[in-house]
Order: structure tokens, then sequence, then C-alpha cells
């Protein structure tokens, strides 16, 4: 009888320090999703030694919400497309019409990024995109960070780098929209002139932009 007795206190023993160490690695995972906004990645679990079968688990029970591969948002976050996408392509910048989204400049919500990266940068996964390929010495040419609206950070070209994009690929974008940001963004007298004739000399396309330049900015 006090064998039967021992076992079951062995018992209780190992099954509450094991449910007492998931409860923790529960609150960890969830931990890590409030330090980053409600954003939790697969890679963020493994990288504090935590095994990914917790992120399934906390699916299940509706703690967490699967946005893409290997991302989770904790529930009641809304997911945000923008920092989505960066989290997933870390080596894109937003660019041209997305950028000008981001700013606020347009109101047409792009359901396909416009997105900038390397030319030795093929990932399928982009393919469904408006890609513009460069190469590496004007990729991070006017790169900064941006809020979005949900307070992320993402990759994005500056104003004065998205302007010379537009104009230098101009074969590409929608021409009365293209005619009507240019007249949206040179009436908002946000652009620093100089770092735009700076930046469409190195990207080849200065005679082309100052002449347009000079038409909107009157």
């Amino acid at each position: 009888m006090n064998n039967v007795n021992n076992n079951i206190e062995s018992f209780k023993r190992a099954y509450s320090d094991e449910y007492f160490n998931s409860l923790m690695t529960y609150e960890k995972i969830i931990l890590i999703g409030k330090e980053n906004n409600g954003y939790i990645t697969s890679k963020d679990v493994t990288k504090n030694n935590i095994s990914r079968q917790y992120i399934k688990l906390l699916e299940k029970k509706g703690a967490i919400e699967k946005v893409d591969r290997g991302i989770y948002v904790l529930k009641g976050v809304a997911p945000d497309d923008f920092f989505v996408f960066q989290l997933r392509y870390p080596k894109t910048i937003f660019s041209h019409f997305s950028a000008l989204y981001l700013y606020n400049l347009t109101e047409e919500f792009p359901y396909k990024f416009d997105i900038t990266c390397n030319n030795s940068y093929n990932v399928k996964g982009i393919k469904d995109n408006n890609v513009f390929y460069v190469n590496k010495d004007v990729l991070d040419l006017g790169k900064i960070e941006i809020k979005t609206k949900y307070k992320n950070k993402v990759n994005v070209y500056d104003i004065e780098r998205t302007i010379c994009d537009i104009i230098r690929c101009d074969n590409r974008m929608d021409e009365e929209q293209l005619i009507k940001t240019l007249k949206s963004v040179f009436s908002s007298k946000i652009v620093n002139m100089h770092k735009l004739s700076q930046y469409s000399k190195k990207l080849n396309c200065h005679d082309k932009v100052m002449k347009i330049v000079r038409y909107y900015d009157e």
C-alpha cells in the first residue's frame, strides 16, 4: 500500500512540474509578443530556447493567431500587412507608391506592394508584388525606418528617393496616379531639393527628375 501511495505522490509531483513549466513557457511566449507590439515569430521563440510546439499549442488555445508563415499575433491584435510582409521578407524596402502610402501622400491602399531589393535577392514569395531590382551600391540610398499606422517599424525610402524612383520608373506607373501624386508631393513643400538632386545623380536620372521638378514645383 505504501508503494502505491508513493507512486501516486511521485506522479503528482512530476505532473505538477510539467504543468508548471508549460505555464511558464506559455507566459514567456506571450511576453515576447507583448515586447514586440503583439507579434511573435518562430525565430523569436527558437532564439529563446523554446520548442516551437508551444506556439502550436497556444494557437489551438486561441491565445495567438497565425497571420503568415512563422508569424503570429496575440489575441486581439489587428494584423499589420506592411509589418507582416517586412517580417517575412526583411531584405526588402517599401518604395514607389507603397512608400507614398506610408507617408499619407496617397489614399489608394497598395493591395500589391511596391518593393525594392537587391538584384541577387530571388525569393519566390515576393513575386506576386511589384518588385524593383537594383544594384547593391544604391539599395540603401535613402533607406529609413517609418512607423505604420499600427506603430510598427518598417523599411522605406525617404521622400526624395521615392520621387526619383517613381519618375525613373514611370513606364511601370499608372500615368494618372503619377501626375496626381507629383502634384501632391511638391505642393506639400516637404521635399529637400538638394537631396533630391544628389539622389537623382546617383540613380542616373538627374535630367529627367529636374525637368519634371521644374514643371510641378511652381
